[in-house]
């Protein structure tokens, strides 16, 4: 289905599910976090013979959300001002 890049495929679906699970719990939202495991690993399967893969999906998952709420961040610090 993936072809010779399921890896680059895995970890970059990783980043993706990394970071909305950061979001999720920044904004409050719930209900979803057993979805996500499942989601996680079944990727974690395609990773599983280069451990390091996954822990720079988390990483790059959270440097992502740390990215998108950056600009809310700035706004607040704005305001205070």
């Amino acid at each position: 289905m993936f072809g010779k890049n399921v890896d680059q495929y895995a970890e970059e679906e990783l980043v993706a599910e990394f970071c909305s699970i950061f979001c999720q719990q920044t904004l409050g939202i719930e209900g979803q976090f057993n979805n996500d495991v499942a989601y996680i690993k079944s990727w974690w399967e395609h990773m599983a013979n280069d451990p390091k893969k996954f822990a720079r999906a988390a990483n790059a998952g959270y440097r992502a959300y740390e990215f998108i709420f950056s600009f809310s961040k700035t706004e607040e610090k704005e305001e205070v001002a």
